[in-house]
């Protein structure tokens, strides 16, 4: 009995060290507040309204002319140092750029490029110049001749005349052109004729048997079947016009020599989806 009283008491001190009473409701001490959560968006953000496309419509490329608009250009330069006298009739397209500019563009950098050669051999020579003929100038001039213009073909020869100051006499030399309208592209030689086959050793033959029967045929080698010797030549109505340099199967006396080889001698040969499809008679 007395050891039941005893422990009654025990926990009777006990539960009010705890501050929990017979009948009461624990005591909680107050805690720091947190701050409080902003409040959640009840509608989603505005979405920015996507970029208008407007359809490029590409302006139609027109037909490419059957013939171009050509003019007469002349380009002069003048110099005392070295001295030279430049004058140069030069060939420009007229009409829409996306055929004019690829063929001016060429004919600019020809006519740039026979200038600066020109110029750069003086350059070595101005000294010597000087000092021996003073009062003798060295000119440059160039003449032009547009051979074929019909069926979207351009075809031109520039000639060129040079006299370097000290020469025995002067040089002419020729430089072509050949422009499709329709491609705007140059044409080259090999373009004409079907790959694989030996187109250049027909040429050739043509033109060896051309010039020997002439009886201006002294260097055959200036004429044999090397790429090297077909670089001048042009498309007419009616053949291929190849362009041989003084010095390059005859003597500087013979001049200049050209072979005019008729599309049906080399008809076998011409590639026949080629641009001379169109030129043939």
């Amino acid at each position: 009995m007395k050891k039941a009283a005893i422990i009654f008491l025990f926990l009777v001190l006990s539960t009010s060290a705890c501050g929990i009473l017979p009948g009461a409701a624990p005591t909680v001490q107050p805690t720091s507040t947190l701050p409080a959560l902003p409040p959640i968006a009840q509608t989603a953000p505005a979405i920015a309204p996507l970029a208008t496309w407007t359809p490029v419509i590409a302006s139609p490329v027109p037909p490419a002319p059957a013939s171009a608009s050509l003019l007469s250009e002349m380009l002069e330069a003048y110099s005392e140092t070295p001295a030279y006298t430049i004058l140069l009739e030069s060939v420009v397209m007229e009409g829409d750029a996306v055929y004019a500019d690829p063929f001016n563009s060429q004919v600019h950098l020809l006519m740039e490029r026979e200038q600066k050669n020109f110029i750069e051999g003086l350059i070595e020579i101005e000294e010597w110049r000087a000092a021996n003929m003073p009062d003798i100038r060295s000119t440059l001039d160039a003449a032009h001749q547009v051979t074929l213009n019909d069926h979207s073909l351009v075809s031109v020869r520039f000639e060129f005349y040079a006299f370097t100051a000290g020469a025995a006499h002067p040089v002419s030399y020729s430089k072509t052109l050949t422009y499709n309208l329709a491609s705007g592209d140059m044409v080259l030689l090999p373009d004409l004729f079907t790959l694989g086959t030996d187109w250049l050793g027909a040429l050739s033959s043509y033109c060896l048997k051309d010039l020997q029967e002439r009886g201006v045929l002294e260097f055959p080698e200036g004429a044999g079947p090397t790429m090297g010797n077909y670089t001048s030549w042009t498309l007419a109505p009616e053949g291929l016009v190849v362009y041989f340099d003084p010095y390059q199967v005859a003597a500087y006396a013979a001049g200049p020599q050209q072979v005019l080889v008729p599309y049906a001698a080399m008809s076998e040969f011409i590639a026949p989806q080629g641009v001379l499809s169109f030129v043939q008679p």
